[in-house]
């Protein structure tokens, strides 16, 4: 398990997460927020065992959505 922790998040992958992430967040969030909100995410698929994979983005963004870890992540982003 320790060596899928180990990925390295590009700026690829992270600009490429962001556009599904952006797709399934109807809020209208800064940037910043966006791109803060996306590696968080990443993270998470990460912390489960996965891998950035766009179903897997997706899938995570829409459980966000769903039971509230985007206003989680909005209180505690500074």
């Amino acid at each position: 398990m320790e060596g899928i922790t180990q990925i390295e998040k590009t700026e690829e992958d992270v600009q490429r997460c962001k556009e599904i992430v952006k797709q399934v967040i109807t809020q209208d969030l800064g940037e910043d927020v966006l791109i803060g909100l996306t590696k968080d995410i990443m993270d998470t698929a990460l912390f489960i065992g996965g891998d950035f994979e766009d179903d897997n983005i997706l899938n995570l963004a829409k459980q966000y959505v769903d039971m509230g870890g985007v206003e989680r992540f909005l209180k505690n982003f500074k």
